[in-house]
């Protein structure tokens, strides 16, 4: 039954309404209207006006019951883990409310003016309060024993479910906040990595670079030498020429000196 959402007003309370009065309280308000309406269904055969009045006054205690119970209902709703259960019977709670009051005026307007039309809408009314206060009864009962609404041994393992969940998410939180780090450190590690190839290679061609200019150093010692040997060589070589030529020419001379003594 979805019923579409109602709220009554707050009421001032000089008091504050302890916790847990509602499982206590709505039994009478259960049961004074389906006692009411006994005795009204009795009243139209046996027409006693002290049944009349008694149904006048149970109605009234009934009608400031189902108040009372609303208002505690709402209180224990407050320590209760699953509040979403609650909504509708709480909806349903308002609507009685209201109806218990129309019945109630209902009542009072009957006996006043004694119209049958009033009373016949009165005992309607009333019929559909009964049926309405079982239905809600009925909804507390499984709000109780199905859902665990307010008992202590389940709601002492909702809340540790509760801590448990509020705790795995802030493990999740602090996962997700570690991988990023971890991402961004990695990220750092291969822009190092890079630099440092960089600078190896750097490093390696400065080290060829000392090489060449090394070899070249010891290099030229050796051709200056090979130049001075040379250049000896050359002077030698002509030395011996020279020396060559004096010899033919010597042969020459005495050769010509032996021809003209012949």
């Amino acid at each position: 039954m979805n019923l579409p959402p109602l709220t009554l007003p707050k009421v001032p309370i000089p008091f504050d309404i302890p916790q847990m009065l509602h499982p206590m309280v709505v039994h009478f308000a259960i049961a004074l209207p389906i006692v009411v309406l006994l005795l009204e269904i009795i009243n139209l055969f046996v027409k006693k006006r002290a049944i009349g009045v008694m149904s006048f006054f149970l109605l009234l205690l009934g009608s400031a019951t189902l108040g009372v119970a609303y208002l505690t209902g709402n209180v224990d709703a407050t320590i209760a883990n699953t509040a979403e259960l609650i909504k509708e019977h709480q909806t349903l709670g308002a609507y009685l409310v209201v109806l218990s009051a129309v019945v109630f005026g209902l009542k009072l307007i009957s006996v006043i003016l004694r119209a049958g039309v009033i009373k016949a809408l009165y005992m309607m009314l009333l019929i559909l309060l009964s049926a309405g206060v079982c239905k809600a009864g009925f909804d507390g009962i499984k709000l109780v024993y199905d859902n665990g609404i307010n008992v202590k041994k389940v709601n002492t393992l909702q809340t540790s479910l509760t801590n448990k969940d509020a705790q795995i998410k802030k493990l999740n939180d602090a996962y997700h906040l570690i991988s990023k780090d971890k991402e961004e450190l990695k990220a750092k590690v291969q822009e190092l990595n890079t630099t440092n190839t960089q600078i190896k290679k750097e490093l390696s061609k400065l080290k060829e670079k000392d090489a060449e200019t090394n070899q070249a150093n010891l290099n030229q010692p050796k051709e200056s030498e090979a130049v001075v040997v040379s250049d000896t060589n050359s002077t030698v070589d002509e030395s011996n020429t020279t020396s060559v030529l004096k010899d033919i020419n010597q042969t020459n001379i005495t050769q010509e000196e032996n021809i003209t003594r012949i």
